[in-house]
């Protein structure tokens, strides 16, 4: 398996047909829904510091406000479920409407319209949702597990955490190739939940060293990925004070505007890397499945 031509071929897709980046836009609520493992607790310190009276102060009013509008918080609660879910069903049907569109363009086949390839996942859609609850509930219980053993005995618990950090890591590995595997599966060749896991298993115990390294290569391209965000994060807030600074001695009123336009256009420039690099990763995954069927056949 070719990676250096799995990983340009995906580039290129994406870089060429504007519609994937489109996609990967919606995409990203599907495909960040799992991803992490949180945070935990650390043990309490009796020689912590007091809580500043008037931040207690101000935590009983917040308190006191959310049982007077409890209703109140419960129906918003509720309709940012529902805009959760509709979210994520979204991005599950444009995560299918990519990797058909690779597909076809591996199999030379004219690339369809973002409507065409957002409609193909739609009588998939339970099923992907259905994957994706079930790869969730079984890393629910990985968590639950170690998070009672932390809250069972706190001293115990930190050293549970610490020897269970490689076991999370490689745990997130494996699920993120399962995951990805069985979708894509479920997609291209209609299987079924039970079937796609189980397939994508096999393709990891018969083709373990390259579905390794293309795990690896998701996780150092992610990490990369993460600093670059953060680095041009660094880079915009520093050219935001030089402009604040400048436009400000000619006129507060035209500070504010340009800064305005700064911010608006840099939002759009991240809006467009997180879809694009999305679609990226939907791709090299799309490819990274053809090539471990091709090597599964006699």
């Amino acid at each position: 398996m070719d990676f250096g031509v799995i990983i340009n071929t995906a580039y290129r897709h994406v870089r060429f047909n504007s519609v994937f980046w489109k996609l990967g836009l919606l995409a990203v609520f599907a495909q960040g829904l799992f991803s992490g493992f949180g945070s935990f607790p650390s043990p309490s310190d009796p020689s912590a510091p007091k809580p500043d009276p008037e931040f207690e102060r101000l935590t009983a009013q917040v308190l006191d406000w959310g049982r007077d509008n409890a209703v109140l918080l419960g129906v918003l609660g509720l309709i940012l479920l529902v805009l959760l879910i509709w979210l994520w069903i979204l991005g599950l049907k444009a995560s299918a409407g990519i990797i058909t569109g690779i597909e076809d363009l591996e199999e030379k086949k004219p690339l369809a319209t973002f409507t065409d390839l957002f409609s193909r996942g739609k009588s998939l859609v339970w099923r992907l949702v259905g994957l994706q609850l079930l790869l969730g509930l079984v890393i629910a219980v990985i968590l639950a597990v170690i998070f009672g053993a932390f809250l069972a005995n706190p001293a115990a618990g930190l050293i549970t955490f610490m020897v269970a950090i490689p076991i999370l890591i490689i745990f997130s590995l494996y699920f993120s190739f399962i995951g990805q595997i069985a979708l894509i599966g479920i997609v291209l060749e209609n299987k079924r939940i039970i079937q796609a896991v189980k397939d994508a298993h096999g393709y990891l115990k018969r083709q373990f060293v390259p579905s390794l390294l293309s795990m690896l290569i998701v996780f150092g391209l992610g990490l990369l990925f993460g600093l670059a965000l953060i680095a041009l994060i660094v880079l915009a807030v520093g050219v935001g004070v030089i402009i604040a600074l400048l436009f400000t001695a000619l006129s507060k009123a035209l500070a504010a505007v340009v800064l305005g336009l700064f911010v608006l256009g840099l939002i759009g420039f991240f809006i467009w890397l997180t879809g694009y690099f999305m679609a990226f990763q939907l791709a090299f995954w799309t490819l990274v499945y053809r090539a471990l069927r091709h090597l599964a056949r006699p």
